[in-house]
């Protein structure tokens, strides 16, 4: 029986030394390559497809992974392994027989949406917290199509509220990871036309992929390429809720020089859009906003974004005369205050492009460059850039007036000039309360005189009855 025993476990070993290794995939191992939506003007049905693609270095088992194309419904893996560099094509809504390079939905009810959509794979069937990679896409102004958003964004491999702006695709076109390092945005998809013949590189599924090596680094991507143009959306920005923000994007073609005649669309993430090269946008509320820029010339489009953080206003003048006008940024972070002015009177002055304050710090802006003087209860504004009042000052001076020459010792009391001098209280909330200090005698200073007029009536009193008394 002992020996029965020893046969039957030296069997089991063999047999699992025998089957395929694979991995566990970290995020970023598996993507989704290329996304085929909208394959014609008519009947989209079983002509739809996801390429999967296993970026690692090493075997990948799918088996029990869940694939979601939003308005169709999941599809499971079965028994099904992927090479490393290896690439898959899902046939949706479509029967076939599967093999290394392809596997088939079967029949459903449904086809994804040609204006918006959303595709997340999951690492099992139960999808909480399993989510391995996701991709949106949507066309501007169409209804948004969010599910599992939520769910990436949380697992750090998309940017909530980004999505692969489709404006510019036409029916037979996809969408693909022209950037396979950039996964987690909208920056790294593009739109390309499919060429006939075109076709995903093989994977290897089942016992068939034992002893298989990578046919490239892990990393390096030996995906085809075709030539591309670039977008450049700028740098991250932090800016005033309430004020101009300025945008310049620039588009470089195939070999890297600038393209003339591109076309430029801007999404500033808040529901607005704008077309044009160069464009200025108000944000009406404070939040970070993904602002993505799409570009366009002929067949070739690309995109890129910034994210646009924007804060209430903490910028302050606090302080205005004849020498020089002084701002406090009263925020964490570093103001871009370019094409702002500063107006008093008919004088007004216009900060010049790139001027920034620095957080939590003051800027003194001297009458030499300014050419602005401010003198008792004169008021100064602070414009935003669109000529929108966004702070201002009056310069009401100090005034201490006495009423008798008396010892500092003695109380005061403050009284505010809005009961004297209303109409130059300054409106600026950040303006120190102006104030008049009054001295005044304490009781006993008046009392004396008191005392000393009815002493001298007694006395008077007094001489009247001994006067009166020696008369009689």
């Amino acid at each position: 029986m002992k020996h029965k025993t020893q046969i039957v476990f030296v069997l089991f070993i063999l047999i699992l030394f025998s089957l395929p290794v694979s991995a566990f995939a970290a995020i970023g191992d598996i993507v989704i390559r290329e996304v085929l939506f909208n394959p014609s003007d008519k009947s989209d049905t079983g002509l739809e497809y996801i390429i999967v693609r296993n970026r690692s270095s090493e075997n990948i088992n799918l088996t029990g992974w869940d694939l979601y194309p939003s308005d169709i419904g999941y599809f499971t893996f079965s028994s099904f392994s992927l090479s490393p560099q290896g690439e898959v094509k899902i046939h949706l809504n479509k029967s076939g027989t599967n093999d290394s390079g392809n596997l088939y939905q079967g029949s459903t009810s449904a086809n994804m949406g040609d204006s918006s959509g959303s595709i997340a794979i999951f690492s099992s069937t139960t999808h909480k917290d399993t989510i391995q990679a996701f991709v949106r896409y949507q066309k501007p102004g169409s209804s948004e199509s969010k599910t599992w958003e939520t769910a990436a964004s949380d697992a750090g491999i998309w940017q909530k509220g980004d999505f692969v702006n489709i404006d510019s695709l036409v029916a037979g076109q996809v969408i693909f990871l022209s950037d396979p390092n950039n996964f987690k945005s909208s920056a790294g998809w593009s739109i390309k036309t499919l060429t006939e013949g075109s076709s995903v590189a093989t994977s290897t599924s089942g016992a068939d992929v034992s002893g298989q090596e990578p046919t490239s680094d892990v990393n390096s991507e030996s995906w085809p390429t075709e030539p591309q143009i670039y977008a450049n959306a700028g740098k991250d920005k932090t800016v005033i809720v309430g004020a101009d923000v300025y945008f310049s994007g620039q588009a470089l073609g195939i070999e890297k020089e600038p393209l003339e005649n591109a076309r430029y669309l801007w999404n500033f993430g808040d529901g607005a859009i704008a077309e044009n090269q160069n464009v200025k946008h108000i944000y009406q509320y404070p939040g970070e906003y993904i602002t993505v820029l799409d570009v366009s010339s002929g067949k070739y489009s690309t995109s890129d974004n910034l994210l646009v953080k924007v804060v209430p206003n903490q910028l302050k003048i606090i302080e205005a005369n004849e020498e020089f006008v002084k701002l406090q940024n009263g925020s964490n972070n570093n103001l871009d205050i370019s094409g702002w002015v500063l107006k008093a009177g008919d004088k007004t002055f216009k900060f010049p492009a790139s001027t920034f304050i620095k957080a939590n710090s003051a800027l003194m802006i001297s009458f030499s460059v300014s050419g602005i003087k401010i003198g008792a209860n004169e008021k100064i504004e602070l414009l935003y850039s669109n000529w929108s009042a966004a702070d201002s000052f009056i310069n009401v001076r100090h005034v201490r007036h006495s009423v008798s020459n008396i010892s500092n010792t003695e109380p005061t009391t403050v009284v505010d000039l809005k009961e004297i001098i209303p109409e130059v209280i300054s409106t600026s909330s950040t303006q120190a309360a102006s104030v008049i200090t009054v001295e005044k005698n304490d009781f006993w200073g008046a009392g004396k005189w008191w005392g000393l007029a009815g002493l001298i009536g007694i006395l008077s009193g007094a001489g009247f009855l001994f006067v009166r008394r020696k008369i009689v």
